[in-house]
């Protein structure tokens, strides 16, 4: 693809649609997101679901339908859908036409965050997250989340610029961090960085901490970086939603193995702790991708090799144009 093509059209990954609780039961919401709008309900056992704005039939806004005890109803010819975008039924017709079905994405709801795969069928699991011994077991802190006046990717490439560590959070990053693409949808990078007691949120960091730590990213799809700390017990997720070429929202969250109730209080308290430290630590950041306008033909392979790895691989990540179209349009 061109270079223009490449920013129109959105990888093929898990994607952040919005906070769990932003959608009751029995609610149909239309969120923006990848230059469009697309359609989000929960039916009556809680299950959320995403299917395309409009209905096949006579291209009907479905935000306008209601959820009834069989699936979501269209307003105006009273079709219902079930969660994966089925037509089950049809006003006064028994016999239901191949075309009356409709396109769904699918859901995985963690965290207190519904995501959803862009794309026909998933090409990579969900992430796994390597402190959760089981995955379906998770104990997790609040989801702290921004709109940005910004491309979805550049708080995500932000994460492997090594070089603005030491400009703007007072951390030394050892010689020599490794960067290392693991497989078509993996970006992995691993460096070890001392924090200065510069200020009282370093300070703070290093009681919590070692004055010195490994770090391990993993970057998902392009858009789903996992955080790993040596010397902490969680993980830290930092996602974000292409809401148009230029806006985006961000999420943040920790999560870890849970263990028992008397051990889960202070375990809950820790994990909110991580989560306003990722927070704290990511405001200088936030203030300045603010606005910001992605330039790749600045970069130099000594002081970003980061960067450069991230866009390398993200300009390879598989797009679906086809889908893309048929989906959102």
């Amino acid at each position: 693809m061109n270079r223009e093509e490449l920013f129109e059209y959105f990888p093929e990954s898990w994607y952040p649609l919005c906070l769990s609780d932003e959608i009751g039961k029995n609610e149909v919401k239309t969120i923006k997101a990848f230059s469009s709008e697309i359609v989000c309900y929960r039916n009556q056992d809680g299950k959320a679901a995403i299917i395309k704005q409009y209905c096949p039939h006579m291209g009907t806004n479905l935000s306008n339908a209601k959820v009834t005890s069989k699936g979501l109803e269209c307003p105006f010819h009273l079709r219902t859908f079930d969660t994966h975008g089925k037509c089950l039924g049809m006003y006064q017709h028994d016999k239901i036409p191949a075309n009356a079905h409709t396109q769904s994405l699918s859901v995985v709801e963690k965290f207190g965050i519904i995501f959803v795969y862009f794309g026909n069928e998933p090409k990579f699991e969900f992430p796994k997250f390597s402190r959760l011994e089981n995955q379906e077991e998770y104990r997790s802190s609040f989801v702290a989340n921004y709109n940005l006046n910004t491309p979805y990717q550049s708080l995500l490439f932000n994460g492997f610029d090594t070089h603005h560590l030491g400009c703007i959070h007072s951390r030394v990053v050892s010689d020599n961090p490794i960067f290392k693409v693991e497989n078509d949808y993996l970006l992995t990078a691993e460096y070890s960085m001392k924090v200065l007691p510069n200020t009282f949120y370093d300070k703070i960091v290093g009681l919590i901490n070692t004055k010195e730590n490994h770090v391990r990213l993993e970057c998902w799809g392009g858009n789903f970086l996992i955080i790993t700390l040596k010397d902490t017990k969680d993980n830290i997720l930092i996602t974000s939603l292409p809401i148009s070429r230029n806006k985006s929202r961000i999420f943040l969250t920790s999560m870890s193995t849970p263990v028992g109730a008397i051990k889960g209080l202070f375990q809950s308290f820790r994990l909110k702790i991580s989560t306003i430290l990722g927070v704290e630590f990511l405001k200088p950041d936030i203030r300045i991708i603010n606005d910001m306008k992605p330039e790749i033909r600045g970069l130099y392979n000594e002081l970003d090799p980061g960067v450069v790895s991230f866009w390398q691989y993200w300009d390879k990540l598989p797009r679906n144009p086809d889908f893309q179209k048929s989906f959102l349009f």
